[in-house]
């Protein structure tokens, strides 16, 4: 036995070192797995703190937003649209956000434009509205109320909250661009556009007002597309949180805020 294991102590070497060689191998293996299957458990609860507050919140924003645009109900995009600010309202979510969008540098591109973008559509429908609301607009607006009333045979009286909220109307019409057969607004506002279309859609035509419409609409269009390529990187980025057996479940919940 002696005398084999000198003459064969050669290959019982080789064979010894191929052993430890692939159990060292197989350790580093299952090590690897438990590791990753470790990091994946320990970053499970960062990852369900990033669907509720900032998956979620940005594809269900992006989705209400190209709703309102394809609507053109753009006055309604007010300044709780500039997704930086809503993140960072509370200091725990801002964490999370921010850590989130600086770890997709393209994402955080996106959002940087449509904040922008937003930001450049409240400025114009402010301008377009400084521009419809002045002295001799209030004045026409009180008039044809005052006429609309008479012709209904009531006396006439208007308040300014009445006339406010005609001026308000107004102003959503011809930024939607609605005709008078199709309108949904409050109280009798629906009756008075049909009768007085014809004396305010000629606004529409003032070279100021055409330029500042224009204005709108197209940063609208570019607000939609930035949106959709945010949208585009959000599915991205679930479908890798789905590898994890992670949903998102949509379609429950909305802004952060």
């Amino acid at each position: 036995m002696i005398d084999w294991l000198n003459t064969n102590s050669g290959a019982i070497t080789a064979f010894a070192t191929i052993t430890v060689a692939i159990a060292t191998i197989c350790y580093v293996i299952i090590n690897h797995k438990l590791w990753k299957s470790m990091e994946k458990q320990s970053n499970r609860p960062r990852k369900i703190g990033e669907i509720r507050h900032i998956l979620k919140p940005l594809i269900n924003n992006c989705e209400r937003e190209n709703k309102t645009i394809d609507e053109k109900r753009v006055r309604y995009l007010h300044k709780h649209y500039i997704l930086f600010n809503q993140f960072n309202k509370t200091y725990t979510v801002g964490v999370v956000f921010n850590t989130f969008i600086d770890e997709h540098s393209k994402l955080k591109e996106i959002i940087e434009k449509h904040d922008i973008l937003v930001k450049k559509l409240i400025n114009e429908v402010d301008n377009f509205t400084k521009h419809i609301i002045t002295n001799d607009f209030r004045l026409k607006v009180e008039n044809k109320i005052i006429e609309f009333d008479l012709k209904r045979g009531r006396d006439g009286h208007v308040d300014e909250s009445t006339i406010n909220l005609y001026c308000d109307c107004i102003i959503d019409c011809l930024i939607e661009d609605l005709d008078k057969d199709n309108i949904n607004k409050p109280g009798e506002f629906a009756s008075f556009w049909k009768d007085y279309y014809n004396d305010f859609i000629e606004m529409k035509k003032e070279k100021d007002i055409k330029r500042i419409l224009n204005q709108i609409y197209s940063i609208s269009k570019d607000l939609k597309d930035n949106n959709n390529l945010m949208l585009e990187q959000l599915n991205i980025i679930s479908n890798e949180y789905l590898k994890d057996g992670l949903s998102l479940g949509l379609n429950q919940g909305g802004m952060a805020y």
